[in-house]
């Protein structure tokens, strides 16, 4: 049975997002990695404001189960072309490992993580995997899932895959994890407008195993 667990974002955290979400109407860029569509202004907006709603509700899911947190969700506006380091959010373990954390955002009634196929490639050696747009090395250790809800003020974290689950699907081309420009969302009559590596959420590791994981690191 999947298993989910809904979380709410507080007054403060509301407003710090609104405000980052209409600073971002200018300083983001309008396509997707790969893709032909381009976005407005206010969809711009919407798809900042449901980015950074998934990360704060996240955020708020780690530190109410005793997981620390480096630091919360950036808020900084990085100027077009310009960007983070590659990955949402970073926790610390016990034993002092940090690991990195994507948030992938989706409204309420998705049921994919989807990672753009095009931002991601193989080291030579074919055990190590680098974001393309990004001048770091610190690409993320793992992928969540969450669904926001309507009025952006809650959501639900639906669970996650670890990087090696990513490795897989990029040094096996022909796995069924991977789609198409032009093909349907598993699920969905939605045509995609870029390549995507897609997990099912009926696919995606627990979250209490995630947490159980770190409490033994």
């Amino acid at each position: 049975m999947e298993r989910f667990f809904e979380i709410k974002l507080s007054d403060d955290q509301i407003n710090l997002i609104e405000n980052f979400s209409l600073s971002m109407r200018e300083n983001h860029r309008n396509h997707r990695t790969g893709g032909n569509l381009h976005r407005s202004p206010d969809q711009i907006y919407i798809d900042a404001k449901r980015g950074k709603s998934a990360e704060f509700l996240l955020y708020n899911f780690f530190t109410s189960n005793d997981v620390t947190v480096a630091s919360q969700p950036d808020l900084t506006i990085y100027p077009l072309s310009e960007w983070d380091d590659g990955f949402d959010l970073e926790i610390i373990t016990s034993l002092n490992y940090k690991w990195r954390i994507d948030v992938k955002a989706s409204g309420p009634w998705a049921h994919n993580l989807m990672l753009e196929r095009k931002d991601w490639s193989l080291s030579a050696d074919g055990n190590k995997y680098k974001l393309k747009k990004s001048s770091s090395d610190l690409t993320p250790s793992f992928w969540f899932a969450v669904n926001v809800d309507s009025d952006m003020t809650s959501g639900t974290i639906h669970g996650y895959i670890p990087q090696q689950l990513l490795i897989n699907a990029i040094k096996d081309a022909g796995n069924h994890h991977t789609y198409f420009q032009g093909q349907n969302i598993p699920g969905t009559n939605t045509t995609l407008d870029a390549d995507n590596y897609i997990w099912g959420y009926e696919e995606l590791w627990d979250p209490i195993n995630f947490l159980n994981y770190y409490k033994n690191n």
